[in-house]
């Protein structure tokens, strides 16, 4: 009978070490979780009273409570009357489970996260598990990728990882989950019909070498005939959001944004390319302006313009150049959403350039490149991670009127100013500026926005003076008004 010293003792339990690929789902937990928190944070103190949170929750709100689809009471109508963001659709179960604007923040940020799986495994197949979490990494610390995020909830940013994941199987010619990817894009926004059309352009260029450096074989064809399919199915998205979809949800308004934006250019989108192919020196002058000029370096100088050294796919970001360059709504900033669509493709392009190198000069490149990331992080644009970036505070006078809006029953109506509009807005009667007859007034006259957008300060005298409210709440300038009962 043994012993117990001579039982051999059960083999130690093996410790499986880190690879490359859970390193980096490590990261993007990192990621998803710290941005959810700065979004979230600052939907919390309402620190920018851009309305597009309340805009986007009030829509989630009303379609899962009552299948309208996705109306809001600041636009007048479903947010699908000014971009046709039917990935929304895809969204609103996750919503579901818990209905809110963080909900809306922590999902976004989830989305531009996972878009670095794509892009992991296009670095993969070309420099390796650690070449390819280099390049991850470098994506996950890119401030314009930060100023996606943190631009309040926006329906670019989920254009990032279908994007991605297009141009890795289109990468390995794998053109069924390429068109699914595609699509799914697609219904992000209509302006990415545009970069679907000129990669159709690329691919039908992509053909023509082929054809010439191979003859006549069955593979330069297939290429081609998905090449012209992305142009086709490109322009007649294009043209199907801008003339039929968004009209029809806009009341039989036509498409507002080139009159607004690009007027300098022409009314609507034939005069605008009309100026474009017969003026391209006014177009370039206009371009060329420094604010302009230096946005376009800023998307570059975290990558150290490696881009450029193998710039094939950088065809596609010319749309989203052109869109944001000659727009007059200051979309040339790298702090905001309109940057989302030229990541993939800089990040591509960055991925070939590194892949034409040899190993060791690689390895330096991509140190130099950490590096420099991280400086233009810390020092470029208002990025959360930029040096001397503050984390929205919730204020004593902040959550003074959080506890306010919870107190309001949630089926009565409210008048409101653009940074409260977003407590409230998760009822069908919310406005941003005084609606007749709401149950409620909440203003802060302590904010800006108290003056600005509604100008609270002149209608509120009048309202008053007709007697139709009576004040109930009035403590460090926020005030509470609720409807006479008569």
């Amino acid at each position: 009978m043994p012993t117990p010293a001579s039982v051999a003792d059960p083999p130690a339990a093996e410790t499986r070490p880190l690879t490359p690929a859970r390193w980096l789902w490590l990261a993007v937990a990192g990621y998803v979780v710290l941005f959810s928190f700065f979004s979230i944070m600052r939907h919390l103190s309402s620190r920018l009273g851009d309305p597009d949170f309340s805009i986007f929750g009030q829509a989630f709100y009303t379609t899962l409570k009552f299948g309208t689809p996705f109306v809001n009471t600041f636009e007048g109508h479903s947010t699908f009357g000014n971009h046709s963001a039917f990935v929304f659709y895809l969204l609103l179960p996750f919503y579901a489970i818990r209905p809110g604007i963080p909900t809306l923040a922590v999902l976004q940020s989830l989305a531009l996260g996972l878009a670095a799986w794509p892009l992991f495994l296009i670095a993969r197949e070309r420099l390796g598990g650690k070449g390819a979490l280099a390049v991850a990494g470098l994506y996950l610390l890119y401030h314009p990728l930060h100023g996606v995020n943190y631009d309040q909830f926006n329906p670019n940013s989920f254009a990032v990882a279908p994007l991605m994941f297009a141009l890795h199987f289109f990468l390995r010619r794998r053109f069924g989950p390429f068109w699914i990817a595609a699509l799914v894009a697609l219904t992000c926004k209509e302006d990415v019909s545009l970069v679907v059309a000129f990669w159709g352009l690329f691919t039908c260029g992509l053909a023509f070498f082929e054809w010439r450096a191979e003859g006549p074989a069955a593979r330069w064809t297939r290429l081609a005939a998905h090449g012209v399919l992305m142009v086709i199915v490109g322009v007649a998205w294009l043209l199907l959001m801008l003339y039929v979809v968004i009209p029809h949800f806009r009341g039989g308004v036509e498409y507002a944004y080139f009159a607004e934006r690009y007027r300098h250019l022409g009314r609507n989108l034939p005069e605008v390319l009309v100026t474009i192919l017969l003026r391209p020196w006014r177009v370039a002058a206009f371009v060329l302006e420094k604010e302009r000029t230096l946005y376009f370096l800023e998307v570059f100088l975290p990558l150290g313009f490696i881009p450029f050294g193998a710039p094939a796919l950088l065809w596609m970001t010319i749309p989203t150049f052109a869109v944001n360059l000659l727009s007059l709504f200051g979309m040339h900033t790298t702090g905001d959403r309109y940057t989302a669509y030229l990541i993939p493709f800089i990040f591509g392009a960055a991925i070939q350039a590194l892949a034409a190198m040899t190993p060791a000069r690689r390895t330096t490149a991509l140190r130099w490149l950490f590096g420099l990331t991280v400086v233009c992080t810390l020092f470029l644009n208002n990025t959360p991670l930029r040096i001397g970036f503050r984390v929205p505070a919730i204020t004593a006078h902040q959550r003074q009127i959080l506890a306010l809006v919870k107190r309001v029953p949630p089926d009565a109506s409210v008048s409101t100013q653009v940074d409260i509009f977003q407590h409230v807005c998760e009822r069908v009667e919310a406005y941003a500026g005084y609606h007749p007859g709401t149950d409620y007034i909440i203003v802060d006259a302590t904010s800006k926005w108290y003056r600005e957008q509604a100008r609270w300060d002149e209608v509120l005298r009048g309202v008053l003076a007709s007697g139709a409210y009576a004040k109930i709440y009035d403590e460090d300038g926020v005030r509470v008004f609720e409807r006479a009962r008569r």
